[in-house]
C-alpha cells in the first residue's frame, strides 16, 4: 500500500517520531549506565534504596489487596485479605530493616533459581517442552548450582548479584546508546 504525501504526510511524521525515539533511547541508555555505575561503586546504599522502594511498593500493594478482598467471592475474600496483611507486614519489616529485606530478596532469588533449575532438569530428562534437551539440562544444572550457592552463602551472594546487576545495567545501557545513535543516523 502506498500513501500520497499530499493526503497523508507519512515521511515527515516518521522522521518526527524517529527523532523523538532516538532521544528517548539515548536518555534511557544513559540513565541505565548511571544506575549501573551507582550500583557498582555504592552497592550498599543502592541496595538500601532498592529495599526501601520495595518496602513502599509492598505497603501499597498490600493495602490494595486488602481493599480488593472486599470485592472477592466469599470463599476467596479471607485469603485475599490475609495475603494483603502479610504483604503489608513484609513491607513494614523491609522499611524498618532494609538490609533484612535485601537478604530476604537474595534468599528468594536463590530459591527461585533452585526451583527453576530443578524444573529445567526435569524437562530435559523427560524431553517435554523442548527440542534442545542438552542445553536445557545445562541451564538446569547451572541454575541449581547458582541457587544452592546463594542459599548457602547469602551475604557474599548479595555482593555478587549487585556486581553482576551493575555490569548488566552498564552493558544494556551502552547497547541502548549505540542503538540510539544508529537510529539517529538512520533518520537524518
Amino acid at each position: 500500500m502506498t500513501y500520497d504525501d499530499d493526503v497523508i504526510p507519512v515521511q515527515p511524521l516518521i522522521r518526527r517520531i524517529a527523532s523523538g525515539a532516538w532521544a528517548a533511547g539515548m536518555t534511557v541508555g544513559l540513565l541505565t549506565i548511571a544506575c549501573g555505575v551507582v550500583l557498582m561503586f555504592w552497592p550498599g546504599p543502592t541496595l538500601v534504596a532498592v529495599a526501601i522502594l520495595l518496602g513502599i511498593q509492598m505497603l501499597v500493594s498490600g493495602v490494595y489487596r486488602i481493599f480488593l478482598s472486599f470485592d472477592r467471592a466469599a470463599n476467596h475474600r479471607v485469603l485475599a485479605a490475609v495475603s494483603g496483611v502479610i504483604i503489608v507486614i513484609g513491607g513494614v519489616i523491609v522499611l524498618r530493616r532494609p538490609f533484612t529485606g535485601v537478604a530476604a530478596l537474595t534468599l528468594l532469588i536463590g530459591i527461585a533459581w533452585l526451583v527453576s533449575g530443578i524444573i529445567d532438569l526435569a524437562d530435559a530428562i523427560t524431553g517435554e517442552g523442548t527440542d534442545s534437551r542438552g542445553w536445557e539440562a545445562l541451564l538446569g544444572v547451572m541454575s541449581v548450582i547458582a541457587g544452592i550457592t546463594v542459599l548457602v552463602w547469602p551475604a557474599p551472594s548479595i555482593s555478587a548479584i549487585a556486581w553482576v546487576s551493575a555490569f548488566y545495567l552498564i552493558v544494556i545501557g551502552v547497547m541502548a546508546v549505540v542503538a540510539a545513535f544508529r537510529l539517529r543516523s538512520a533518520t537524518t
